[in-house]
C-alpha cells in the first residue's frame, strides 16, 4: 500500500515542486532575461597538448556531472547525460540513453554519487556495468546499484566521515543535506529494494546527500549537490576548486558552500535546464539562479567564478604543499 501511495502521489509532488520552472520551450526564451550571466564567466583557454603528469583535467557533463582525470585515472561525479524531457518524466519508466553514454564516456575508474535522485544517478548503473568502475555513494545509492545488478565488488557504501583512495586521489566524505524546492522535499525517502529496472522517477529515492573532498599532489577540489554540510565531517575542507550547486532553492546555500571551502576557483553546477538535450547547449533555468554569482563572489572574496560549456575542459596544475 505504501508503495502504491508513493507511485500515485509522488508524481504530483514533484510536478508541484517544479511549478516554478517554465516548460522547456518557455525557459529557453526566458533564460537570458531571468538568470545570471553564466556565459560571461565562460572559461576561455583551449588546450592543444596532452595532459601532463602534474595536471588535472575537469570537464562539465551538465547538471551536477563532471569528468575528472589525472594521469590514467578517470573519475566521474554525478554523470547524467540522458536528460529526460520534462513532459516525459512521469509517464513511463526512465531509460538511459546508452548510445550517448558510450559515446561521451568510453571509460571510467571511479564514480562518486552525491545524490541518488534520477538527475544524478540514473546513468550510473549503465556506466558501471560497462566499465567496471567502482561507485561510491550513500545507502540509497548502494541499494539502487544492487537493483540494477552492479557487482558488490564495485559498490562502496559511504555514510560520511570516511577517507578513501581513488587512484592518485585521497577522498574525504561528508554528509550533506538536500535542499527543498519551494516548500517541498522531493523524494527524500528510502529505496524499495523490490523495485526492478527500468525505474519510474519516484523510485529514485534519496535519504542522504554526500559531498566529497579530493586531494592529489597538493591540489584540492570539492564536489556536492547539497545545500548544507555536516561540519563534523567537513573540517579542513578548504579547496582550490569547488563545484557548487547554485540553483537557489534555499537562499544563501551556495554562498555557505563557498565560505566553508574558501576556494580559489568556483564552478557553478546544476543551473542548466537538464530537461533540454545536450545539443541545445547550456540554457540556465530562469528565475532559479538570479544573483547567485554575486553571492559566490561575496562569500569567497578573491575567488574566480568559472563556467564551462558541456564537455569543455579546464585544467589545474598540482603544486606540492
Amino acid at each position: 500500500m505504501k508503495k502504491l501511495l508513493r507511485a500515485r502521489i509522488a508524481p504530483l509532488v514533484l510536478t508541484a515542486s517544479f511549478a516554478f520552472m517554465p516548460l522547456s520551450l518557455v525557459s529557453d526564451a526566458l533564460s537570458p532575461l531571468a538568470s545570471d550571466n553564466f556565459a560571461g564567466k565562460r572559461w576561455k583557454a583551449e588546450y592543444r597538448t596532452p595532459l601532463s603528469d602534474g595536471e588535472i583535467s575537469f570537464q562539465w557533463l551538465g547538471t551536477a556531472g563532471f569528468r575528472v582525470q589525472k594521469g590514467d585515472t578517470v573519475i566521474l561525479i554525478d554523470p547524467y547525460l540522458t536528460r529526460v524531457p520534462l513532459h516525459e518524466l512521469f509517464i513511463a519508466p526512465l531509460r538511459p540513453n546508452e548510445r550517448l553514454i558510450r559515446e561521451k564516456i568510453p571509460r571510467a575508474d571511479f564514480i562518486f554519487v552525491t545524490d541518488s535522485h534520477f538527475d544524478h544517478f540514473m546513468d550510473v548503473p549503465a556506466i558501471a556495468l560497462r566499465t567496471g568502475a567502482k561507485v561510491v555513494g550513500s545507502t540509497t545509492t548502494a541499494k539502487l546499484l544492487r537493483i540494477h545488478g552492479v557487482s558488490e565488488r564495485q559498490i562502496v557504501e559511504a555514510r560520511g566521515g570516511e577517507t578513501l583512495r581513488a587512484g592518485p586521489f585521497t577522498v574525504r566524505v561528508a554528509r550533506a543535506r538536500h535542499g527543498t524546492i519551494l516548500v517541498v522535499k522531493p523524494f527524500l525517502y528510502d529505496v524499495d529494494a523490490r523495485s526492478r529496472p527500468p525505474l519510474y522517477v519516484w523510485e529514485y529515492g534519496n535519504l542522504q546527500n554526500l559531498c566529497f573532498h579530493f586531494e592529489s599532489g597538493g591540489y584540492r577540489f570539492f564536489a556536492t549537490s547539497g545545500v548544507e554540510i555536516d561540519e563534523r565531517d567537513a573540517k579542513g575542507f578548504e579547496s582550490d576548486l569547488a563545484m557548487v550547486n547554485v540553483t537557489v532553492f534555499e537562499p544563501g546555500s551556495a554562498g555557505r558552500m563557498a565560505a566553508l571551502t574558501k576556494p580559489k576557483v568556483i564552478m557553478p553546477t546544476h543551473y542548466d535546464n537538464y530537461f533540454n538535450p545536450l545539443e541545445n547547449g547550456v540554457v540556465p533555468f530562469p528565475f532559479a539562479t538570479i544573483g547567485v554569482i554575486g553571492e559566490l563572489e561575496r562569500s569567497a572574496p578573491g575567488a574566480q567564478v568559472v563556467t564551462l560549456d558541456f564537455f569543455q575542459e579546464y585544467r589545474a596544475t598540482c603544486e606540492q604543499r
